[in-house]
């Protein structure tokens, strides 16, 4: 099954701050809300996130998409547009036998990233990465590097913003690399 990964970061990798995201740029959410909400034959996307991600959404589940939550707690509440697994293989597996599924996105957090571009990186379809023109206290951070090694800007889906450069990326040929 293929799944794209959709993160923003600092030039220096930085995630989050306590497990907040430290920028509030209303145009760069408006991105990710209609990367991660559109979809064709009324069909819906699927949000992965581990629970950190979850808690830092106040566990409120981002509207007319299917959010999955990688937890251990085995009394997470589970509801029609939330459910939760306890590894993100069993999650991948839930969401390829869902006929009702359009995409699948990884949002987050840092755990979860880093399991995707290490452990299940040849199911990566598109990496949507944006970078932040500032830099913020982060002590949440990801390896930028893995990410522009491996993949690579398709040039008609770059967004150049004056507080953020957004890109949409397709993995480079292995030669490439």
């Amino acid at each position: 099954m293929l799944y794209s990964i959709i993160l923003a970061s600092t030039l220096e990798g930085g995630i989050g701050h306590n497990n907040i995201i430290p920028w509030n740029i209303p145009e760069e959410m408006r991105i990710f809300r209609d990367v991660t909400s559109e979809t064709k034959n009324y069909k819906k996307n699927v949000l992965i996130m581990g629970r950190k991600t979850w808690e830092s959404l106040n566990c409120k589940p981002l509207k007319n998409r299917l959010n999955i939550v990688i937890t251990s707690d085995n009394n997470f509440i589970n509801s029609d547009n939330v459910k939760s697994f306890s590894n993100i293989k069993n999650a991948f597996e839930y969401c390829q036998k869902r006929i009702d599924i359009h995409k699948v996105f990884v949002i987050g957090g840092k755990m979860i990233y880093d399991l995707c571009f290490n452990k299940y990186s040849d199911n990566i379809e598109n990496v949507y990465l944006t970078i932040i023109n500032k830099n913020y206290n982060c002590n949440t951070k990801i390896n930028l590097k893995i990410i522009l090694k491996n993949y690579e800007a398709l040039i008609d889906d770059v967004i150049f913003h004056n507080e953020f450069l957004h890109m949409k990326m397709i993995k480079k040929p292995p030669q490439a690399q």
